[in-house]
């Protein structure tokens, strides 16, 4: 079954408005218990300041494309499930979240403690500008793909991509 949930309502409680690495990770804790570390260590290599940090920041800045994303999200993954069953007739097991993240990337289908999740970071979403509806839906396919690929089998990989592009 397919959970989706946002994280971005969230994020005024945990943050102002400048970022604070010691309540994100407060924040994204609470998300998915003890994920801030592999997602920090994710940045490793990184200049985090001067190469994430103004992106984050951008996000944090700007409420009305924040919500504009977060409504397209849920418009999005409102029936994905019964899209999924109806079409697929199954589904896959994940929860899919749309969050604030450290960079680690506009989508990232991970697995944790064996669940699986798919990421989806509000900051890299609005950096490469893809928070509209039809870049939104590729981005949550796509990641999809690779949950339904683990869980059924790399044979199946063609036939999801192939459906999923009827399905947009």
């Amino acid at each position: 079954m397919i959970k989706c949930e946002e994280a971005i309502s969230r994020l005024k409680t945990y943050l102002n408005d400048d970022f604070d690495l010691k309540l994100w990770q407060e924040y994204m804790d609470g998300i998915i218990k003890d994920s801030s570390k592999l997602l920090l260590d994710e940045t490793k290599g990184y200049d985090f300041d001067k190469q994430c940090l103004p992106i984050i920041q951008r996000a944090l800045d700007d409420d009305r494309l924040c919500q504009r994303i977060l409504d397209n999200y849920l418009e999005i993954t409102a029936d994905l499930d019964d899209k999924l069953i109806s079409f697929f007739k199954r589904s896959v097991d994940v929860k899919i979240i749309l969050y604030l993240g450290l960079c680690n990337g506009a989508g990232w289908a991970l697995d944790l403690d064996d669940e699986h999740y798919i990421l989806l970071g509000i900051e890299k979403i609005i950096e490469l500008d893809w928070g509209d509806k039809p870049h939104l839906i590729d981005l949550i396919y796509h990641e999809l793909g690779h949950i339904y690929q683990d869980q059924y089998g790399a044979k199946v990989d063609k036939e999801f991509r192939d459906k999923a592009d009827a399905l947009l």
